[in-house]
């Protein structure tokens, strides 16, 4: 009798403690949101071409980065861009984020929501590139410590066309005022080929200056395509993997679905 009401303490004591990292590890998930905000699916880099005017760009994707013993992602992530006006898109991004260490089984929660507006100020022609801002704020799971404060991101984006080529780029400051963070600047390039029948292949060089006290700049090159099904429809991906800093592989894929007002004649 005795030996069986310890061997159910014992067990008892092992599920609290697996329950107990359980819950540090959705704690950490809530308040710091993980991984690098992704701009224009499939890339960290974004362009500055906002969505046409009264049309939808629906994006169904999962996200996974993988940095030594850590694996983190988004399973799913839905991301909504709106043509609002003309040369102005208005996005909303809601993930569902999971993580797992080497000391904690996986937790997953939905820690965050970013909604963005981009503005193009600048169209492109024969000797000038397009060129757009857009702001972004994100929000995260709130906590006594302060830890859920907003994040924003006030970037410039540039985009030029050389026939079935375009180069497109640019980047700028992310503020984080959640504890245990800091500001940071963040940047990339990208330079995309146009193929047959719509799809598109790409590749990205992107940078990152420190996030946190104690850590490194982050540099990483990904490569990336789309491909149309159809008019309406299109799948894409894009991996890359740290070059400078953390050695980090990012993995992205994606299904878009576009919706907008049908043309009369």
């Amino acid at each position: 009798m005795v030996a069986g009401d310890g061997g159910q303490n014992v067990r008892g004591m092992r599920l609290s403690a697996k329950a107990a990292r359980t819950l540090c590890a959705l704690t950490v998930l809530c308040l710091y949101p993980t991984g690098q905000a992704r701009a224009g699916p499939p890339y960290f880099t974004d362009d500055p071409e906002p969505v046409e005017f009264r049309h939808y760009e629906i994006y169904l994707a999962t996200e996974y980065e993988h940095d030594g013993d850590d694996v983190s992602g988004s399973l799913p992530l839905l991301e909504v861009n709106f043509g609002g006006a003309p040369n102005l898109q208005l996005s909303a991004s809601v993930p569902l984020n999971y993580q797992r260490q080497s000391t904690t089984p996986a937790a997953y929660a939905l820690s965050s929501a970013e909604f963005g507006a981009k503005f193009r100020f600048i169209q492109e022609d024969a000797g000038r590139p397009q060129c757009a801002i857009y702001p972004q704020i994100v929000f995260g799971s709130g906590g006594p410590d302060g830890a859920g404060k907003p994040q924003f991101f006030l970037p410039l984006w540039l985009q030029k066309s050389y026939g079935g080529w375009t180069v497109f780029g640019g980047g700028g400051r992310w503020f984080n005022a959640a504890p245990g963070n800091e500001d940071f600047w963040f940047g990339g390039v990208a330079v995309q080929r146009s193929l047959a029948h719509g799809a598109t292949f790409g590749v990205e060089v992107y940078h990152s200056t420190p996030q946190a006290p104690g850590t490194t700049d982050r540099t990483s090159v990904g490569l990336g395509f789309t491909a149309p099904i159809g008019g309406e429809h299109a799948v894409l991906a894009s991996f890359g993997r740290g070059l400078h800093g953390d050695n980090v592989f990012a993995g992205y894929v994606g299904y878009e679905f576009m919706l907008g007002p049908r043309e009369t004649h």
